[in-house]
């Protein structure tokens, strides 16, 4: 069953013998980084058509990324998806953004001459700066792309998204699932933030740094009336004025955990 009134960012295409050592460990990362991706194990169910579900991926879709191997251009139903992309491709829109995954530039030249004379990334170069890499091919806005995702730490979870043109989530409270929000901007590895929560009505400000090599957001909050400045403040300023709260990232969030 198709779910109405939704498009992806980005679809991924690859072939099944691919899956594992590519494609898999790509989708996770890409919705880390707040994409909506289009994945066979995260849209199709029993029952689906493979055909139509594929077909409305690509209606649907932004960008296509091609993971394009040895197994791919042995696979019928893979170049059929990469013709449909191509065909929704024009001169002003980049809609495919190759991938080669063992494979030669002579070999790719040899069956889809087409793809041969795109710049493509590598596999080679590690799931996060492949990532990294497309992401910046496409035009798509990305305000705090490496908080986004879901973390979790002593008081419960703590999910991050993008809304518009800023970095919006929510968090568990004692036991209390979501009960709490926060809203703010990323800039310089600080997302400085307004929170409040549902149960007590209470509000106030704070502020997480990322720490990347760790995967740790470490910072701290505060009450409105506490009148701690995080805005212009550097967090080694005020860290003695705040209650502590860190989080570890959790490897692989769902949309479900992102966005529901």
């Amino acid at each position: 069953m198709f779910i109405k009134n939704k498009e992806w960012d980005v679809f991924i295409c690859h072939a099944f013998e691919d899956k594992n050592s590519i494609a898999r460990p790509l989708a996770p990362a890409l919705e880390q980084a707040g994409l909506k991706v289009w994945f066979d194990e995260f849209s199709l169910k029993i029952g689906d058509s493979l055909s139509r579900s594929i077909n409305f991926g690509l209606a649907n879709s932004k960008y296509g990324i091609v993971i394009i191997s040895k197994n791919f251009l042995n696979k019928e139903w893979p170049q059929k998806e990469l013709g449909g992309l191509i065909a929704k491709e024009d001169y002003l829109n980049k809609v495919v953004l190759p991938v080669w995954h063992d494979i030669t530039i002579d070999e790719i030249r040899q069956h889809y001459p087409i793809l041969a004379d795109k710049v493509a990334a590598k596999s080679d170069l590690g799931i996060h700066e492949l990532s990294r890499q497309l992401r910046k091919s496409m035009n798509l806005t990305f305000e705090g792309v490496e908080i986004i995702g879901l973390w979790v730490g002593r008081s419960g979870n703590l999910r991050l998204y993008n809304d518009g043109d800023i970095v919006a989530g929510d968090y568990d409270w004692d036991g209390f699932k979501w009960a709490g929000h926060i809203r703010g901007r990323y800039l310089n590895n600080i997302f400085r933030f307004n929170w409040w929560w549902d149960i007590t009505l209470e509000k106030g400000n704070g502020y997480l740094e990322y720490i990347e090599n760790v995967q740790m957001l470490r910072g701290g909050w505060a009450f409105d009336f506490e009148e701690v400045d995080i805005y212009t403040q550097q967090p080694d300023k005020i860290k003695d004025k705040v209650q502590s709260w860190q989080f570890v990232r959790v490897r692989k969030p769902s949309l479900t955990d992102l966005r529901g």
